[in-house]
């Protein structure tokens, strides 16, 4: 797992995540349409949520940490939150090595074109 700074597990763990949380998976699961029964489910491989099987949440992002919008949080089973984990910090490490290229002047990184600080 990767290290987790104080002030995000301090967070994690605070009253306010924890009604956030709550609140983004009752609209999510108690309120849907699609959902009637209210089941709780791993929003991408579908495995129903048990007490030996819970759903966690998962940040897609943390530039709204602390003000996180329902689209901003996936309800995951174990094995897909550590997926999506390992794709969030692939995502983030290649966004951060073509920032930096894009600094040093250089046109192509990986096969993908660099240009000013974003990349296309």
């Amino acid at each position: 797992m990767a290290k987790r700074s104080r002030q995000y597990v301090r967070y994690l763990n605070s009253e306010s995540w924890r009604q956030r949380r709550n609140a983004i998976r009752d609209r999510r699961f108690l309120s849907s349409s699609e959902n009637p029964a209210g089941v709780c489910r791993c929003e991408r491989c579908h495995k129903r949520a048990s007490k030996k099987h819970p759903l966690f949440a998962h940040h897609k992002h943390y530039a709204t940490l602390g003000h996180e919008r329902d689209e901003d949080i996936e309800f995951l089973c174990d094995s897909c939150h550590k997926q999506a984990d390992r794709e969030r910090r692939a995502s983030t490490s290649l966004s951060r090595k073509l920032r930096i290229k894009a600094k040093e002047g250089v046109k192509y990184f990986r096969g993908r074109k660099v240009k000013g600080k974003k990349w296309i």
